[in-house]
């Protein structure tokens, strides 16, 4: 049974991502929806706070309605090395909320999340579940969603590396477009990367 609670949350949630979606259309650029902030807990005393705009995002939906969205970064590396940093996220619900049949709220767990930094054979893989939520638009085939605080912990490593923190959190908003083939494609490159490098 759909509780009012749920309701009323679910309706703020769709709201917002109206007004969202309304925003980018007015300012014409889609790709500005991807923004994501990551705490960092590696250090001792207070969390490092990162903002990070993710230049594109793709999905495909399954036939139970759940999502797999993939969203990229690729931006030159801050020590001068000409390396780039490449930031991957993945998201992959495990059930959708569906209007008048599911309780939303920002403490749910509904879907994992994988998130995968490089840097030339340097990189890391962080591994977590959280809340997500996300809306279609069937006619432009338009993905526009959330992640609320997602707890991540490292998972994989490649080469032997110091700077990449241990625990994570993640949350922020997308825009994604609708490109089953590039995601399968971007998943299975990062499994294949990183599946060989699981953390004891």
């Amino acid at each position: 049974m759909f509780h009012e609670a749920g309701r009323v949350a679910f309706s703020s949630i769709r709201i917002g991502l109206f007004v969202f979606v309304l925003l980018l259309s007015l300012g014409g650029c889609a790709k500005q929806a991807c923004t994501f902030e990551i705490v960092d807990y590696r250090r001792l005393g207070e969390p490092q706070r990162y903002h990070e705009t993710f230049t594109s995002a793709y999905y495909t939906l399954a036939a139970g309605g759940n999502a797999d969205v993939v969203l990229i970064r690729s931006s030159p590396s801050e020590d001068g090395s000409g390396e780039r940093v490449k930031q991957i996220i993945h998201l992959r619900s495990v059930w959708p909320c569906i209007p008048g049949e599911t309780v939303a709220d920002r403490a749910q767990i509904n879907a994992t999340i994988s998130y995968y930094i490089m840097m030339g054979r340097v990189g890391a893989g962080f591994e977590g579940v959280g809340a997500l939520f996300f809306e279609e638009d069937p006619k432009t085939h338009l993905l526009s969603g959330s992640l609320e605080m997602a707890a991540l912990k490292r998972t994989r490593r490649l080469a032997v590396t110091h700077d990449l923190f241990e625990r994570a959190e993640l949350s922020g908003t997308f825009h994604a477009q609708r490109n089953p083939r590039r995601v399968r494609r971007l998943i299975n490159e990062m499994n294949r990367v990183f599946d060989s490098m699981t953390l004891p």
